[in-house]
């Protein structure tokens, strides 16, 4: 009997994964009936009307308005370049926003350029990627392609695009050696954690010229002579990238290169594969080291391919160890890495390029698809969730202030990272920090603004401020009321309810 009852269970689960992939399959065959142009059409256009809308309500945090009020409040090209030594980051995307802060202070300027940039991502995966109809279907609505890099306005999108357009290049890699070193050289210049992927891409390059064995080798190419050049041009983007990012003597935004003998950095370092299905928890970033690890066994089917996932991630890994974990948004590089390995190996093999032996995919087709599925639903989810509740609450405490006519009045904020969104939606020149006790728009990391806010003090440069004085404070910010009322401050307004805590505030006026 037992014996029958399990054998029943192995033939039903045997007729369900039967059951789905015969779905899946009809459902590949009637998107294959659908002209290539016009499924490509409607599904940018779907994305932009999705991506667009959520843009729309989404209410930007300090992550996406720092980097507008760099832009905005720097005195020039050198002036940016100081200022980014305290970000750590490199210049490319805060050259992109510069123009646009001297046509208006309104930071919906830099939602629109995002959107273009993601759009522009999505379209050449469209049309250049070697995906199936099913796969590109479920594509752009992924957690990171929709949400992380699509809705939230971030330097990571342009990474992303300069990434999708090398991969697009890597069929041609021996006729366009320039255009892929400048690729590359560009997206060193995005943010450090493309600088890992560049040098690595430049690596799997190396490792595809020394194992190719395919037809075009043979074939007389001037590509020797560009070999050098190329790699120069590499070179100097990386010389370029390290010079801006290279934070100032004060810096107190730095890497923390102290020995972790917890072990918390190490677990950071692994929570953080989670990102292939969209995830941070822990369950998903057991699949995710799953996932990696049955991928690189598969190395010899594509090994250009598999050096360049293998060393980026482990790269990327490295950087987590000394730093900490810093966001999923950033750790997300490892799914575009991922992504990027798929489409290398693939397009070897459309090619022709795989050598007996060693045909096949790197990334099974069903593993692909469990990915992206996955990552579509945490994606879609994360949409419908920004449409629902402010993920800061920076333009509404933005709004009550204008509405009182009290952004022309001394404004006081506390702590500087939480009250700067405000500043960027506000369009004000200047406020009052607490931390380091100064005036400006942009948290500026430097060891000044480090240590605990004396109230007392602060209340003291408020009273040399003027009669009118508004404070802008995070909930939760540990203020004395009674400190507050002796010099005249009530409470105004507050503000509940935001995805980033440190983002709900409290207005105080006197």
């Amino acid at each position: 009997m037992v014996g029958k009852l399990g054998q029943g269970r192995s033939i039903d689960r045997g007729q369900s994964y039967y059951s789905i992939g015969y779905a899946l399959g009809q459902i590949e065959t009637r998107l294959a009936r659908i002209p290539g142009q016009r499924f490509n059409l409607a599904l940018l256009a779907f994305y932009v009307l999705i991506t667009g809308a959520t843009m729309l309500a989404h209410r930007m945090w300090r992550n996406e308005i720092q980097a507008w009020l760099i832009a905005r409040d720097s005195h020039g090209i050198a002036d940016l370049i100081h200022n980014l030594g305290y970000e750590g980051h490199p210049a490319l995307w805060h050259l992109l926003l510069m123009p646009l802060t001297r046509l208006s202070r309104d930071p919906a300027l830099m939602q629109g350029l995002q959107l273009v940039i993601a759009s522009a991502t999505v379209a050449v995966v469209l049309w250049r990627a070697p995906l199936s109809r099913l796969e590109r279907l479920v594509f752009p609505f992924g957690y990171f392609v929709l949400f992380e890099y699509g809705v939230i306005s971030r330097s990571y999108t342009l990474g992303f695009l300069l990434l999708v357009l090398f991969c697009s290049l890597w069929r041609q890699r021996r006729d366009h050696p320039a255009l892929l070193a400048v690729l590359l050289a560009a997206m060193a210049n995005v943010h450090l954690f493309f600088a890992i992927v560049s040098a690595w891409a430049l690596a799997g390059l190396v490792v595809d010229r020394i194992v190719d064995d395919s037809p075009r080798r043979s074939r007389k190419s001037p590509d020797r002579s560009w070999a050098v050049a190329a790699i120069l041009i590499v070179a100097m983007g990386w010389a370029v990238a390290a010079a801006v990012a290279l934070p100032p003597a004060d810096s107190a935004g730095g890497l923390d290169r102290s020995f972790d003998s917890s072990g918390i950095r190490i677990l950071d370092a692994i929570r953080a594969l989670g990102v292939l299905f969209g995830s941070a928890r822990w369950p998903a970033a057991v699949a995710g080291a799953v996932v990696l690890a049955f991928v690189l066994l598969r190395f010899r089917r594509s090994p250009a391919a598999a050096v360049f996932l293998l060393v980026s991630t482990m790269g990327i890994l490295a950087f987590i160890c000394v730093r900490g974990y810093v966001g999923i948004w950033a750790h997300g590089v490892i799914f575009l890495s991922f992504l990027a390995a798929v489409w290398m190996d693939r397009a070897r093999i459309d090619a022709g390029g795989a050598s007996p032996g060693k045909s096949g995919f790197l990334v099974p087709p069903g593993l692909l698809m469990a990915v992206l599925v996955m990552q579509a639903f945490l994606g879609l989810g994360a949409a419908m969730r920004d449409i629902a509740r402010p993920y800061s609450n920076g333009s509404a405490a933005a709004q009550f202030i204008r509405k009182q006519g009290w952004e022309t009045d001394p404004i006081l904020g506390m702590p500087d990272y939480s009250a700067s969104t405000v500043v960027g939606y506000l369009g004000v020149d200047r406020i009052y920090y607490a931390n380091g006790r100064r005036w400006g728009s942009f948290v500026v990391w430097d060891s000044k603004r480090l240590g605990p806010i004396d109230l007392e003090a602060v209340m003291h440069d408020a009273d040399q401020l003027g009669p009118s004085v508004t404070i802008i404070a995070a909930e939760g910010e540990p203020l004395n009321p009674t400190v507050l009322e002796r010099h005249g401050f009530r409470l105004a307004a507050r503000f509940e309810g935001a995805v980033v805590a440190e983002e709900n505030y409290l207005i105080y006026h006197r």
